[in-house]
């Protein structure tokens, strides 16, 4: 006899009840609903490609896009350059323009450029602006000098490029005319002659540095038949290896144990942009030099101290405060913009966060240049708004107060060389407020006609405890805005 068939039944059967009702309650918010990838009610979702395509059909204009957030913006700048126009993307700080410069790689190219914002090379190019204001007493960044030299002779030579981001402060900034650098194309070429006499010398004067080992970016060295150079735009300085003035070959090599690699690939073209924002050939030095030594004489600054500081300059030496003296040897500076197509498309990736980072840059050049000339400006600033009308008309007619004036105001320095007060302050930009607007106190007497204005304030700076230099120093400053109110 076979064995009887078992009897079995579902939990279902036995309870009444299914799986689901058995189940354990979720935890709480696991039951929310993803959100939702449609748009709300009355907002219309546009795909790239449109919004591309109706970029493509505004020659000038605006074309405002919402909702772009997290990497869409970089999508977008990939999509247009893809399209065959060249993007300028703007972003409110570095950091932004960094994160941007990254995608935008990666989605153009496949792979972000690491060394874009250093090198100034790519198809994806990134502009840092100076982190400090021209009117900071600060000493420049070389590094980050040549990083925007380099960005700016990839530009001004139209060498190939597809998208440039830029942070706000890039645009408030002004930079190197473009006809500068488009006029310096230095370049070595592989199986071809060079002047390297001419070289040489155009090196020193794009601001490299010749030196016995090239170990650092910026700089060069000439060893017999070698060449040794390592400009920004590239990763290793390269070896060029010469037979009169003709060029055998070019390889990178290692900065640190100076040889070449065996299976090094040789390089074809080496572009050498220049490292220093001023440019020192004869031109510009010439004009640095008559703009300041203008300037020095406009003041009545003294003669050593002119001598000293257009020495600098001419010089290209680094200063505290170097950057403030680049329109010296300029013409006029210009806009980053200058350097892009006029077809090109700026896509603002927040607006709102961009006008309020230039905003705040163009604030804090101002409050820069205050603190440099300090409230000492004030006095005069003040008396000669009230009193211009009178001064004008009634002083400046009146020859003997002129005369009294020359001869009192030559006293008085005699007075004060002969019995100077207590020296207290000497280092002018620790000069106290009081001790300032006392300094400004004596301005105004230069509006009186026949008072030497830089007599008047570095008679004053004397009196009020600051040495010779503090007080020569402290009227070359307050100089430049009493001149131009």
């Amino acid at each position: 006899m076979s064995d009887p068939t078992p009897l079995t039944s579902t939990l279902e059967e036995r309870t009444g009840l299914s799986a689901t009702d058995l189940a354990p309650p979720p935890p709480p918010g696991a039951t929310e609903p993803l959100p939702a990838l449609l748009p709300p009610e009355g907002v219309t979702a546009t795909r790239v490609r449109d919004v591309v395509a109706r970029v493509a059909q505004v020659a000038t204009g605006r074309v405002d896009v919402s909702g772009v957030v997290g990497s869409a913006g970089a999508a977008l700048a990939a999509a247009i350059a893809r399209a065959g126009r060249r993007v300028v993307v703007v972003t409110a700080d570095l950091d932004a323009a960094r994160r941007a410069a990254e995608d935008v790689g990666f989605l153009a190219r496949g792979a972000p450029d690491d060394d874009a914002e250093d090198t100034g090379e790519g198809e994806v190019l990134l502009y840092s602006a100076p982190e400090s204001s021209p009117y900071a007493e600060v000493n420049p960044d070389r590094r980050a000098a040549m990083a925007r030299m380099a960005t700016l002779f990839h530009l001004a030579h139209e060498r190939p490029w597809s998208v440039l981001v830029v942070p706000a402060s890039a645009l408030v900034r002004k930079v190197v005319p473009r006809k500068e650098l488009s006029r310096r194309a230095d370049r070595i070429v592989a199986e071809e002659e060079i002047d390297r006499d001419a070289l040489v010398r155009s090196l020193s004067e794009a601001g490299y540095l010749r030196v016995p080992v090239v170990e650092d970016p910026g700089s060069f060295a000439v060893r017999g038949a070698l060449l040794d150079v390592w400009p920004p735009s590239s990763e290793a300085p390269v070896r060029v290896e010469l037979y009169g003035n003709l060029v055998l070959s070019m390889k990178a090599f290692d900065p640190v144990s100076q040889t070449t690699k065996k299976d090094a690939p040789g390089i074809g073209q080496l572009w050498l942009p220049p490292v220093r924002e001023a440019i020192l050939d004869a031109r510009t030095a010439a004009r640095s030099r008559e703009r300041l030594t203008q300037l020095a004489e406009m003041i009545d600054w003294p003669t050593t101290k002119t001598r000293a500081l257009v020495d600098d300059v001419v010089n290209g030496r680094a200063f505290f405060g170097a950057e403030g003296y680049l329109p010296a040897y300029y013409e006029e500076l210009e806009s980053l913009l200058e350097y892009v197509p006029d077809d090109a498309v700026v896509l603002l990736e927040d607006p709102a966060s961009i006008t309020r980072a230039a905003r705040d840059e163009l604030a804090r050049a101002e409050a820069d240049a205050a603190a440099r000339r300090g409230p000492s400006f004030l006095p005069a600033a003040f008396i000669g708004l009230l009193a211009n009308s009178y001064v004008r008309n009634e002083l400046y007619l009146r020859l003997d107060l002129i005369a009294w004036a020359l001869i009192l105001g030559g006293f008085a320095m005699l007075a004060i060389e002969k019995w100077p007060p207590k020296v207290e302050v000497k280092d002018a930009a620790e000069t106290p407020i009081w001790r300032a607007i006392g300094v400004g106190a004596f301005q105004t007497l230069a509006l009186i006609p026949g008072v030497s204005r830089s007599g008047a304030t570095i008679f004053g700076g004397l009196a009020l405890g600051l040495d010779r230099r503090a007080a020569a120093e402290f009227s070359f400053f307050l100089a430049m805005p009493t001149m131009m109110a």
